[in-house]
């Protein structure tokens, strides 16, 4: 590890483990963002095919008289409150736009799931990394410890 990463002394490698901490947390970050983004695509795609799904009996329901309205909303209740809940909260994410971008965001979301899959791999591999580099930090951390021990034992002896 010492050789591979050029540390020469005890400065250079609690700067490695320090730098490649870093590197660890913003990968963690960037994975953290990664997997936002891809619960709202999904959270969006849900939405736009629930939206579809129910549009039949909600437009049904809509286009009704209101004296059959009622029975017809307790026969469909869950259909249409999915219905009207899909549609608001796809108009909060759509600010005014008509077109849901439903194959962008799939495509999006593809692309997300591909990204994050790199990420965790790279994240896993510096995870381990920083493990064995904190391990081999302790090492010296001990001997570094251990000779002041010696050499203040030596110096106690000399003095005898």
């Amino acid at each position: 590890f010492c050789r591979q990463n050029q540390i020469l002394g005890w400065i250079c490698l609690q700067n490695k483990v320090m730098e490649m901490r870093e590197n660890l947390d913003e990968l963690s970050d960037a994975l953290k963002k990664t997997e936002r983004r891809k619960m709202t695509r999904d959270e969006h795609i849900q939405n736009t095919e629930t939206c579809q799904d129910t549009i039949d009996a909600y437009h049904h329901y809509r286009t009704m008289k209101p004296k059959r309205q009622a029975e017809f909303y307790e026969n469909h209740r869950a259909d249409i409150i999915q219905h009207e809940n899909a549609k608001k909260h796809l108009n909060g994410v759509l600010n005014g736009s008509t077109t849901i971008p439903l194959r962008t965001w799939k495509k999006e979301l593809t692309t997300l799931g591909i990204e994050h899959d790199g990420l965790y791999a790279e994240y896993t591999e510096l995870r381990f990394e920083v493990q064995n580099a904190e391990t081999i930090l302790r090492c010296a951390e001990q001997t570094i410890r251990e000779e002041a021990q010696v050499k203040v034992q030596r110096d106690k002896n000399i003095e005898l």
